[in-house]
């Protein structure tokens, strides 16, 4: 922001040529009045210690040590940035963010905690259950099956010993398979000591295969159904530790953990802590008194204007303070506000509300500073205080009447 009553600020020759100039201070300004001054200059020569050394020189004191800013030090600000823009920011360079989800863990202090698991059976409750129905359903099928062979038998005897033919004839081709084949081929769970008749081994025989083909798809169907169900299991912990909640929070198949807190509400203190980090200016040696008591009482002049370097260093020396206690003011009622949960949130959902809350603060706490600057400045224009340095007004006295004339000559702006 550049204003309308400033001009570039030069050095001039203490020696009889008064007008010369030694050279002009670049990005230094001087205004009607020290806020316009100091709102339209930037700091770009305060980062050249050459430049610093030739002031010490011009105030006739080399042998004070005022160290130039820090043009290698990370600023979001460039060197040509207003002053203007750097303390409507409040000075803010950076903020650094502290979130701690264990202080708002003990704050909340849960007692229980309620959660419900849904897993699926693991193997050894499926090879139980399969041993349960075992013995129940042998039963059922020994009797049921043997009436159904044999009835199927009646009905396509000679189908059946053509079968058993081509059986016959697969195992002496099959040589390597031959006893195990003629194992199962043989394998007769209902053999009985009064049916020894070659029909009667042969439906045994059946009733076996049928036997053991609708035990295999009852397994089947037994362990896919309890492999694919899940189980519901309820559970609470008593007096939970913070590290076992943070693992029931990471439990994928972990569903409705509530832990109610035992204090309902919590300060932001306790949650998150926001430090500002200010632009070096302010931490310098150029808002330091011995530095302001340092300089002349003209040691910068512009045309048309009066000597305002002092005031001018003495001002942003204020603003520094001011915006330091504004946020600190700031920083002080956002602490104090109230986070509610009746249960405890999860780390992930406190860390977004956190980051939430601290960037809404961090957006709005610079706006209150800018307003507070600009409301300063227009309370210094509208009330059209006279300066000490006579740079809004110039004022003129007469006594050639007897009487004393005081005569105020506004300077435009």
């Amino acid at each position: 922001e550049q204003f309308t009553c400033s001009t570039p600020a030069v050095f001039l020759d203490n020696s009889d040529n008064a007008s010369a100039y030694l050279y002009i201070i670049d990005g230094w300004y001087i205004g009607c009045r020290p806020i316009d001054s100091l709102l339209s200059s930037t700091l770009k020569n305060f980062y050249n210690q050459t430049m610093i050394n030739s002031l010490l020189q011009v105030f006739n004191n080399t042998s004070s040590n005022f160290t130039c800013l820090d043009a290698n030090k990370e600023s979001i600000f460039h060197l040509n940035t207003t002053l203007s823009t750097i303390i409507k920011s409040g000075f803010i360079e950076k903020w650094i963010e502290k979130i701690n989800y264990s202080l708002y863990f003990n704050r909340c202090a849960p007692k229980l905690c309620f959660y419900t698991i849904n897993k699926r059976f693991n193997i050894y409750y499926i090879i139980t259950a399969i041993i349960s129905v075992y013995g129940g359903l042998s039963i059922v099928l020994s009797l049921i099956i043997p009436a159904i062979v044999k009835s199927i038998t009646q009905h396509n005897a000679e189908t059946s010993r053509t079968d058993y033919s081509f059986r016959r004839l697969k195992q002496l081709i099959i040589t390597w398979l031959r006893q195990l084949i003629a194992a199962l081929i043989e394998m007769n769970l209902f053999r009985s000591s009064t049916r020894l008749e070659p029909s009667d081994i042969y439906q045994q025989r059946w009733s076996t295969r049928f036997y053991i083909t609708f035990l295999s798809i009852f397994f089947i169907i037994i362990t896919i159904y309890t492999a694919a169900t899940k189980q519901t299991v309820h559970t609470q912990l008593s007096e939970p530790s913070f590290d076992e909640v943070l693992n029931l929070q990471q439990e994928t198949n972990l569903s409705s953990l509530q832990c109610p807190c035992s204090k309902l509400s919590s300060l932001y203190n306790y949650s998150i802590e926001l430090i500002p980090t200010y632009h070096e200016i302010c931490d310098s040696d150029f808002v330091l008194d011995k530095w302001i008591r340092l300089m002349p009482p003209s040691f910068i002049y512009a045309p048309s204007y009066f000597e305002q370097s002092g005031p001018i260093f003495k001002l942003l020396q204020s603003f520094c303070k001011l915006a330091k206690i504004t946020i600190n003011n700031a920083l002080n009622i956002f602490y104090a506000r109230q986070l509610v949960t009746p249960n405890l949130i999860t780390e992930d959902l406190f860390k977004s509300l956190m980051i939430s809350e601290g960037e809404y603060f961090k957006h709005v706490t610079p706006n209150r500073f800018s307003y507070l600057l600009e409301f300063i400045r227009q309370t210094m224009k509208v009330n059209q205080f006279i300066y000490a340095i006579y740079t809004n007004y110039f004022i003129l006295m007469e006594n050639g009447t007897g009487h004393v004339l005081v005569y105020i000559h506004p300077s435009e702006d």
